[in-house]
């Protein structure tokens, strides 16, 4: 799935999550890297603040001969991108600020969801950012230029709030839809 430059770009919740580059990639986009994933590839960590991808690489890649990985910072529709890639090679979820103490070993995410579910997840937040980015542009004046940074900075620090609030909702019609299937 592709998603076009809107407002809902520039609003979407952020993921930073641990890869290298390849050495000489044949092709762009995910395949250029090597993705640092957890439980035998099954599971891609991802975090939602650099703070605390940094508190979980620096002690679960400490052991020996482990590099530490770089991040790649991502939005979420990026990340749905990343783990439709993923997911014929093994990944199965994403893990969303896992922590860690010890050298490889993690415990404690914030959440785990399937890539099935978070693909989803950013599909139905896609709408929903583009609206709020649409009402902070209005509420604040056609006056300005939306593609200067400071602009956009602050439309996203007055768009925060609402943001939280399209999470929700999304995670909220993901469960409803879930329901009906099973039943």
């Amino acid at each position: 799935m592709t998603y076009s430059l809107t407002g809902a770009f520039f609003i979407a919740p952020r993921y930073f999550v641990p890869m290298d580059r390849k050495e000489s990639p044949k092709h762009g986009g995910p395949a250029a890297f090597n993705w640092r994933t957890l439980d035998e590839g099954r599971i891609l960590p991802a975090f939602t603040s650099l703070e605390l991808f940094l508190k979980f690489v620096r002690p679960y890649y400490a052991g020996e001969g482990s590099t530490e990985p770089r991040h790649l910072d991502l939005k979420a529709f990026d990340l749905a991108e990343v783990l439709e890639y993923l997911k014929p090679e093994g990944v199965e979820s994403v893990a969303i600020d896992p922590i860690s103490n010890r050298a490889g070993q993690w415990s404690d995410p914030w959440e785990i969801m399937s890539t099935d579910y978070f693909r989803r997840f950013a599909e139905e937040i896609h709408p929903g950012l583009d609206r709020v980015f649409g009402e902070v542009v209005w509420e604040l004046g056609h006056s300005e230029d939306w593609d200067i940074p400071q602009n956009l900075r602050k439309v996203k620090r007055l768009s925060a709030p609402r943001v939280d609030e399209v999470v929700k909702d999304a995670h909220a019609r993901i469960q409803e839809w879930q329901a009906k299937d099973s039943s």
